[in-house]
């Protein structure tokens, strides 16, 4: 019962926080164990919250044997089910200590659980799979021996992709792999053969990789985020167009690992031209900083969305909201404002801005809820006080929606003026950007015909 409490809360909070979490292909989630979920590591604990929040089945997850340390976080961890990790490297008192976390996992497996496992030992930042440990196959292959390789244990990788890790309200893509065929190194590992254990492992890894937008040189991270978000949208509509398909239905994380290919294949090929690709990306968008204006706004028709018509009738609907607004902006901004800072303050690297903000907005937002609530019933009697604790997060999302829609209010006002005063200015991006598009249209068509011509197939980039 405290598990499934626990992941309702965690669900409800992190539909707060992130915008969007899908899972792709979930019918390969089994619905019983044994099974080991193992996952890359790219935002801390968040990982495990979001993994645990949208998985229907339990998940028993493995964690640093340090959060074990307090007395209150030991027991409220392995209440939640967590498994603590002791890695000698960690401590000089976890020497030894290591067999406890193993038999824990046998036990576990024996009992037809679900370990959710982060073989790469550590959380970062790039756009990839570190190499990965071993305790994932020697987990499998030991519970396998101890029930005379009949225990049926899966082996099922995970790929967390998110669209930014800093940024507050971004989307998550949950991809969820194939089982990996596992019964090929029973025998070896029978024998006492290491080798079974390193091959398994290897063939994790590349099936880890698989679920992700996996670089093989982190070095690339930059262009290739940037090319993504600059050439996505027309990537979807060029597959789109004349069909009946509907952009939702296609798979964008395999459309960026289409692309990472493309990348990787000229930047050994033809170097020159991904600098060239990027020093012209670069010169459009420092052209769009000069005058404020985005991307986006320069991708559609800007005649069509900006009119003086649509100009009032936007700007009424924002006076109404504007009391809703400053109202939630003054009851919220204290557990807003704190996690907000205190992930700035406090975080030593990329991969703990997002877990400090939940985490620390887990706890603020219902502590001052509850006494801002307090201080009304004080004040004003229980009614008022009820319907002001309610009003909370409801204005609290207000604010959310308001701030964004008074950006992109600004923002397409001072296109509007740009276009008054310099429409050839506006003229000459929108062509510069067609222009980009139109080489990497080519560039595209080029490494697929290349592709079809090695793979005698024309099923290259699929929906």
């Amino acid at each position: 019962m405290f598990y499934y409490f626990l992941k309702l809360f965690i669900k409800v909070t992190l539909s707060f926080y992130l915008k969007q979490i899908k899972v792709r292909n979930p019918e390969r989630i089994p619905g019983a164990g044994p099974v080991i979920f193992a996952i890359n590591h790219p935002n801390n604990l968040l990982d495990t919250l979001i993994v645990a929040g949208h998985f229907k089945p339990r998940i028993y997850f493995l964690g640093t044997g340090a959060l074990f340390r307090n007395g209150l976080a030991k027991a409220f961890l392995l209440r939640a089910g967590i498994i603590p990790v002791y890695r000698p490297e960690d401590s000089d008192e976890y020497k030894g200590k290591n067999k406890e976390t193993f038999q824990a996992c046998y036990d576990a497996l024996d009992q037809k659980k679900m370990l959710g496992i982060y073989p790469e030992g550590t959380t970062h930042a790039d756009w990839q799979v570190k190499k990965i440990k071993t305790g994932a196959a020697r987990i499998l292959l030991e519970a396998e021996k101890r029930n005379n390789y009949e225990a049926g244990v899966k082996l099922i990788p995970i790929g967390l992709n998110f669209s930014s890790r800093k940024k507050f309200r971004t989307s998550v893509i949950v991809s969820v792999g194939e089982p990996l065929a596992t019964q090929p190194y029973f025998a070896g590992y029978d024998s006492g053969d290491f080798t079974a254990v390193e091959q398994l492992t290897a063939d994790l890894q590349a099936a880890m990789e698989a679920e992700v937008k996996h670089l093989s040189e982190a070095s690339f991270q930059e262009f290739v985020g940037k090319l993504d978000f600059f050439y996505r949208e027309d990537a979807i509509n060029s597959l789109t167009a004349g069909k009946q398909i509907e952009k939702t239905e296609i798979d964008k994380l395999r459309l960026s690992k289409k692309l990472i290919e493309g990348v990787e294949y000229y930047a050994k090929k033809q170097p020159e031209v991904i600098n060239s690709v990027w020093d012209k990306i670069e010169a459009y968008h420092q052209k769009l900083k000069k005058v404020h204006l985005r991307d986006q706004q320069i991708r559609r028709d800007v005649d069509k969305n900006i009119t003086p018509l649509r100009y009032l009738r936007i700007g009424f609907t924002g006076l109404l909201g504007l009391p809703i607004f400053i109202y939630g902006l003054i009851n919220n901004y204290i557990p807003n404002f704190f996690p907000a800072r205190l992930s700035q303050w406090i975080a030593n690297k990329e991969t703990d801005i997002a877990t400090i903000r939940v985490v620390s907005g887990i706890l603020a937002f219902p502590l001052f809820y509850v006494l801002q609530s307090y201080l009304i019933y004080f004040l004003f009697g229980t009614v008022i006080a009820l319907a002001y604790f309610i009003s909370l997060p409801f204005s609290g999302l207000f604010v959310l929606s308001f701030r964004k829609f008074y950006k992109r209010y600004i923002e397409n006002v001072r296109l509007g003026f740009l276009l008054l005063k310099h429409r050839s200015f506006v003229d000459r991006l929108k062509s510069q950007r067609a222009a980009i598009i139109t080489e990497i249209n080519t560039l595209s068509e080029d490494y697929l015909f290349l592709k079809k011509k090695q793979s005698k197939t024309t099923e290259i980039m699929p929906i």
